[in-house]
C-alpha cells in the first residue's frame, strides 16, 4: 500500500508536493501582500498561516493543505479543506468542510476552532483543543480526544462521534456517538443510529431513543425518555433516571436499571432481568406501570435496585429502616432490609395464631405472597431477630 500511495504522489503535479505558502503579514486571503509567493493560494497549495488572515469571500483547498500556527488565526467566511489539515492556532468561520481529498490526510485540531457551520467529511479527524459551533454534521468517524471539548447548538450525522473528553450543548443532538467520558446536553437528544454509551450523559431536556442504545453508564434526563428503538441497558452499572414520564414503544431490556418520577406507560416490550422502578406507581400489583398494554418479561424486577428510592409507601422498593408495604395489601408484601439468612417470618393473626410463612430474598429485604392467608389484621415478625420490631399489616380483597 505504501509504494502504491507513493506512487501516486509521484504522478501529481510538481506545485502539489512543491509548492507551500506562508503568510508573512496580517492581512486578506485575497490580497497577494499577505503571502510569501506575492500570490494567492489555489486549491492545490499547502498554506501556513502565522498570522491573521482574514477570509472575505469563501475558497477552497479542495486538494491543498492548511497549518495554523499558534501565533496564526484564520478568520472570515468559509473554507474547503482537502489535504492535510492541523490548527495550532485559531480559526473563526462561518464555515469550515474538511472533505475527502486525494488521499485521506490527517486532520487534527489542536487549538481553537469555531465555526457557525462545520462538515466533517472524512474519517479519523481528531480533536484535541476546542470545538465551538453552532451545528456539526458528521459523515465520517471522528474522534474528540481526552483533553478535548465540543461545545455545539446542533449535533448530527451518521459518522460516529468517538467522545473521550467533553461534548456539551443547547439545542439538538442527533448524532452516532460512542461515550466513554462525558456528554451535557439542554434540549432534545435523539439517538437515531446504533450507538453506546459507557460513561456519563446528562440531559436538561428530553430523550429519544429511535435506534439501538447500549448502555453501560448513568443516565441522567430531566425531561421524558421516548424508547422507540431499543435501549438495552447491558450490565448492572447501566442505569436510567428520568425526572418526567418514560413511554415504551419499542424495547427495553437487559441488566440494569430504570428510575422514573412520573408517570410510566408500555406499550412495547421489558425483557430480562431489567429493574424498572416507578417512584410513584398507580397499581398495588406488579407489573408496577400506570400504563401497560404492552409484554413484560417474567424476569423484569420491580424497585430492587438500591439507586432508585419510591416516593410513598406503595411498590415493592426497600424503604430505610424495618418495614413492610403496601399497607393494606391484597396478597403480596414487600420488606426492607432483614438479615440474610432469612427464609421465613412469623405471622401472628387476629386470635393469637402463629403460622411460619415462607418468604422470597428480593435485593436485601422479602418477598412474601400471602394471597393464601384470609383477609384481616395479621402481626409480622422475622425470627431470631429481637432488635427487629413486630409490624402491623392488613390483607384486603
Amino acid at each position: 500500500m505504501r509504494i502504491a500511495l507513493l506512487t501516486a504522489l509521484a504522478l501529481l503535479p510538481a506545485t502539489v508536493a512543491a509548492q507551500a505558502i506562508t503568510s508573512v503579514a496580517d492581512g486578506d486571503w485575497s490580497d497577494t501582500t499577505t503571502w510569501d509567493c506575492a500570490c494567492v493560494p489555489d486549491g492545490i497549495v499547502s498554506v501556513t498561516v502565522a498570522h491573521v488572515v482574514t477570509l472575505t469571500a469563501p475558497d477552497s483547498l479542495i486538494q491543498g493543505d492548511l497549518y495554523v500556527q499558534g501565533n496564526g488565526q484564520l478568520l472570515g467566511t468559509a473554507l474547503v479543506v482537502g489535504g492535510i489539515f492541523y490548527n495550532f492556532g485559531q480559526i473563526s468561520l462561518q464555515r469550515l468542510e474538511l472533505r475527502v481529498g486525494f488521499l485521506q490526510p490527517d486532520a487534527v485540531n489542536f487549538g481553537t476552532l469555531a465555526a457557525i457551520h462545520l462538515l466533517v467529511q472524512r474519517e479519523d479527524f481528531h480533536n484535541i483543543g476546542s470545538i465551538i459551533v453552532d451545528s456539526l454534521r458528521s459523515d465520517a468517524p471522528w474522534e474528540n480526544t481526552a483533553s478535548g471539548t465540543v461545545s455545539a447548538g446542533w449535533l448530527s450525522g451518521p459518522g460516529q462521534l468517538d467522545n473521550r473528553g467533553a461534548v456539551s450543548g443547547a439545542g439538538e443532538f442527533a448524532a452516532r456517538f460512542r461515550n466513554d467520558s462525558s456528554i451535557t446536553w439542554t434540549g432534545v437528544f435523539r439517538a437515531p443510529y446504533t450507538s453506546t454509551n459507557q460513561g456519563r450523559i446528562e440531559v436538561a431536556g428530553d430523550l429519544r431513543i429511535e435506534s439501538m442504545m447500549v448502555d453501560s453508564g448513568p443516565l441522567t434526563v430531566e425531561g421524558d425518555v421516548w424508547i422507540d428503538g431499543d435501549l438495552w441497558l447491558a450490565d448492572d452499572s447501566a442505569f436510567l433516571s428520568v425526572e418526567g414520564d418514560l413511554r415504551i414503544q419499542g424495547l427495553l431490556r437487559g441488566a440494569g436499571a430504570v428510575c422514573v418520577s412520573d408517570s410510566t406507560v408500555n406499550l412495547g416490550m421489558i425483557a430480562d432481568s431489567v429493574d424498572v422502578c416507578d417512584r410513584s406507581p398507580s397499581t398495588t400489583v406488579p407489573p408496577f406501570l400506570d400504563v401497560d398494554q404492552g409484554v413484560v418479561g417474567p424476569d423484569v424486577s420491580w424497585c430492587t435496585d438500591p439507586r432508585c428510592q419510591p416516593v410513598g409507601i406503595e411498590g415493592p422498593m426497600p424503604v430505610p429502616g424495618w418495614s413492610a408495604w403496601p399497607v393494606p395489601s391484597s396478597g403480596v408484601l414487600w420488606t426492607g432490609a432483614v438479615p440474610g439468612d432469612v427464609q421465613e417470618v412469623l405471622l401472628l393473626d387476629a386470635v393469637g395464631r402463629c403460622t411460619r410463612w415462607p418468604a422470597v430474598r428480593q435485593g436485601q429485604g422479602l418477598r412474601i405472597d400471602l394471597s393464601a392467608l384470609a383477609p384481616g389484621p395479621y402481626l409480622l415478625h422475622v425470627p431470631d431477630a429481637p432488635q427487629m420490631p413486630a409490624l402491623r399489616v392488613l390483607l384486603s380483597r
